[in-house]
């Protein structure tokens, strides 16, 4: 990161540019329905009867899986940001 808080102002600035929104709101349907999935697979593999024990830990899942995604992001957005990755070789612009 470039300094305290760069990750977060940068998916702001996204997030409120007009592009930013529709792809936001696809990228959060996407992720939402992915999350579901894996939820509903690890709780299918654990084989939890009781359903209160299976809710409790599908709330659980959703919110590791959420955090996941979240550092993911911030990875993202550091390595697009960085200088090694901002910096292009002159060979490599076409003209």
């Amino acid at each position: 990161m470039f300094y305290e808080g760069f990750s977060t102002n940068m998916k702001r600035e996204l997030i409120t540019s007009d592009i930013g929104i529709l792809l936001f709101c696809q990228l959060l349907r996407t992720v939402n329905a992915k999350i579901e999935e894996l939820a509903d697979a690890q709780l299918d593999h654990e084989k939890l009867v009781d359903q209160t024990a299976r809710s409790q830990r599908r709330v659980q899942l959703v919110a590791q899986l959420h955090d996941v995604v979240s550092d993911m992001t911030d990875r993202m957005i550091a390595r697009l940001n960085s200088n090694a990755f901002i910096r292009v070789p002159v060979s490599t612009v076409w003209v």
